[in-house]
Parts: C-alpha cells; structure tokens; sequence
C-alpha cells in the first residue's frame, strides 16, 4: 500500500517481506515516526497484512545492525541478524 502523499517517510532502511517457502521479496514502505522510551526519539514503523507465514528482512542503507528487538516482546520473536541484514520470520496462529 503506497504512503499518501504528504506523510513523511523513513529512507534509513530498506523493508521487504514474501511469503514463507517463495522468492519473490515485496518492498514495504517506511513511515518516520517519533517514539517515546524516556526520550523521544526518530523511528521507522512498516505496515502490511499477511496470513499463514512470511518472513520479513531488514536492509539498513547506511549503518550495520549490532542488535535488534522485535517488539512486543512478549510475542517471542527473534531475528537474526548479519551485520549487513535483520530477518525473522512471522506466522499469524489461527484462534
């Protein structure tokens, strides 16, 4: 889904997600957001619907990746990370 024109954007990193077991990556945009951890401070958030599973990479464009946390952490999900790119994969669990 493409940003509205007027919102502003995050060009820091490259976000890209496909569906479990497929080649092809799909680019995600990046929203510039403001979060607030004692600090507010500059972010990037992503937006996309997905069913079953899929796995989501990370490219920063500019600096490496020492660490990462997905968030929320009580959802358990670890990434893994290269330096160079962060992945991890996501399944939605039927209810």
């Amino acid at each position: 889904m493409p940003i509205p024109a007027g919102v502003k954007t995050d060009d820091h990193f490259a976000v890209q997600v496909r569906p479990a077991e497929t080649e092809a990556w799909m680019d995600v945009p990046l929203y510039a957001v403001k979060v607030d951890m004692h600090d507010v401070r500059q972010a990037a958030a992503a937006i996309f619907d997905f069913t079953g599973s899929v796995e989501v990479r990370i490219i920063p464009k500019v600096l490496w990746i020492y660490s990462a946390v997905v968030r929320p952490v009580s959802k358990g999900i670890h990434a893994d990370s290269t330096g160079r790119e962060l992945a991890s994969p996501l399944t939605i669990l039927p209810t």
